[in-house]
């Protein structure tokens, strides 16, 4: 019973061997065929004729069917059995029935696997020609982005009459593989020996990629000559996208940051609102500062009139009321610097709602103290309400006390 086994065996090995070897036969296969042109361009003129070759090598053969698209061009044989080896194809261009232009297309040819397809321009003059023309396309611009521009460098020149210059209607076309036309233009312009201008097209960045053909008729009565150049349009160089984040790590990155944004906006207001205590007490100061000195001297001038009156001697006394004024105003002065300093020791400690609370104590004193700490020595009681009266009578009249006397109020 082990000899059966064993021939079973070894049956299927070679079948596995046979599978392995078919499998990487296929990876590595030659392509079915290769043609040998890459572009097959005629230029003839009405009364002519042309024909041209293109070499068909296959390894393995195979069937092929051949067709062409351009007016004026065809083959002689459209479907062939192929064997092993090189096979020539006549490709003819004939005129005839077609006005003088430029006719664009492919020729394809297609196998069991593979398909290749060969550009053709079929350019067709008129029987005489007077004037010719050339196209050059640099380097740079043979092969354009969508969306960019074709800049291309056309020359015309008189073939046979030399008398000076002459008008010559241009007009230009661009032809996509197939021959249908993406772009005219015409224009006439005064050639003499020779006239060379140079030619832009702009092209939409939704223009296809693929083979272009800019083609070029001059024609001078019932002289057509033709131009053509092969260029490519390539599709726009894709837009890298930015690598996506986490979004956890996303989300976490922002909450971090929304974080440290309102310690910050705390940070600063704070310090702001501590700032702006300090200096509302400071502006404060000075207004208070201003209306006491104002209102000892009008005490000082109650005096001096009084005293004049009894013939005192004024110089003497006026000496005296200057001293009692300084003496009054260090005073307040002395009460302004104690009245900061605690401000100050609030701001250190960020007692901001004391801080509010000391400036309202403080700005709503108004004149109540006036007459214990700031009444000069020889002024009566009621001299003192009247110049009060005076006092707050004109200070109420300023813009900027307004509001702080509709408090007192």
């Amino acid at each position: 019973m082990k000899a059966p086994l064993n021939i079973m065996h070894v049956m299927q090995k070679k079948r596995l061997l046979l599978f392995v070897a078919v499998f990487f036969s296929t990876l590595f296969i030659a392509d079915a065929f290769n043609v040998n042109s890459l572009l097959l361009k005629v230029s003839v003129r009405t009364n002519d004729a042309a024909q041209r070759t293109i070499t068909i090598t296959t390894e393995t053969g195979d069937n092929l069917v051949l067709d062409v698209d351009v007016p004026g061009v065809s083959i002689g044989e459209p479907s062939l059995n192929l064997q092993p080896g090189e096979h020539v194809i006549d490709v003819k261009f004939d005129p005839s029935g077609i006005n003088p232009g430029v006719y664009v297309g492919v020729l394809s040819v297609a196998g069991s696997e593979d398909e290749v397809s060969i550009p053709i321009i079929f350019e067709v003059e008129s029987r005489d020609v007077f004037f010719d023309s050339t196209i050059t396309i640099p380097p740079q611009y043979n092969d354009i982005v969508a969306g960019g521009k074709l800049v291309t460098q056309v020359k015309i020149f008189d073939l046979f009459s030399g008398s000076g210059s002459n008008i010559v209607d241009l007009q230009y076309f661009i032809y996509d593989e197939h021959g249908d036309v993406v772009s005219a233009e015409a224009e006439s312009i005064s050639v003499g020996k020779e006239t060379q201008l140079t030619k832009t097209v702009s092209f939409p960045e939704y223009m296809d990629e693929g083979t272009y053909v800019f083609a070029v008729l001059a024609t001078y009565k019932s002289s057509i000559s033709t131009a053509s150049h092969l260029f490519t349009v390539s599709a726009p160089p894709a837009i890298l996208e930015e690598p996506s984040l986490d979004k956890s790590f996303l989300l976490v990155f922002v909450s971090v940051l929304a974080f440290f944004a309102v310690l910050i906006f705390l940070f600063v207001y704070l310090i702001h609102d501590r700032d702006k205590f300090i200096l509302a007490l400071k502006k404060h100061h000075t207004s208070e500062l201003e209306e006491h000195k104002h209102f000892l001297h009008m005490q000082a001038g109650v005096i001096a009139r009084k005293k004049k009156k009894k013939g005192s001697r004024h110089a003497v006394r006026t000496n005296i009321l200057t001293k009692e004024i300084h003496r009054k105003i260090n005073h307040l002065k002395a009460k302004h610097k104690k009245q900061l300093q605690e401000m100050q020791k609030l701001k250190s400690l960020g007692e901001l709602k004391q801080m509010q609370q000391k400036l309202e104590l403080w700005k709503s004193a108004g004149y109540d103290t006036w007459g214990l700490e700031y009444r000069l020595k020889g002024i009566s009681a009621k001299e003192m309400r009247r110049l009060l009266a005076k006092m707050r009578k004109k200070i109420r009249q300023r813009p900027h006390r307004t509001e702080e006397y509709k408090k007192e109020k």
